[in-house]
């Protein structure tokens, strides 16, 4: 943990609503809808950082690494949500720290670490954190819930 993380609280939670075509042939939700529902929560993660909607084709955050704990099944009619942070700042990058959990019974299905990297898209290189956003993301994760 750092500063951005100092309490391992999630501030940002998103109800999920499961598709009939997220259900595979064993009855459970496919491992492919799990990314699907991470990126959702994380998209709405950072609008919420920025406070506006994110044009993800100019972000210049991009996805380096994917790492997805399957915990326990997902089913059709489970109340699931997704809960999101920051875990790291470092130079160029961020990794954001997020679990899928049941409404239910609070039991967390899956968690995920995605690494994201600041990048310059229009000389293709990686860049460093700008500050505002690391002012942006340490302000809201160290908000009052």
């Amino acid at each position: 943990m750092n500063k951005y993380d100092s309490d391992g609280v999630f501030r940002h939670k998103i109800d999920i609503q499961i598709r009939f075509t997220d259900v595979d042939l064993l009855g459970h939700i496919n491992n492919n809808a799990y990314l699907n529902y991470y990126d959702l929560g994380k998209i709405k993660y950072f609008e919420e950082v920025y406070k506006r909607e994110v044009d993800w084709a100019e972000s210049e955050l991009i996805v380096a690494n994917v790492n997805t704990d399957f915990l326990l099944p997902i089913y059709y009619r489970d109340k699931i949500f997704v809960q999101t942070r920051i875990e790291r700042i470092g130079n160029k990058s961020l990794t954001l720290y997020q679990e899928i959990v049941d409404k239910n019974t609070n039991e967390v299905r899956s968690r995920c670490h995605t690494v994201m990297v600041a990048y310059d898209l229009k000389n293709k290189v990686s860049k460093p954190i700008p500050d505002d956003w690391r002012i942006l993301i340490e302000a809201y994760q160290s908000k009052i819930v």
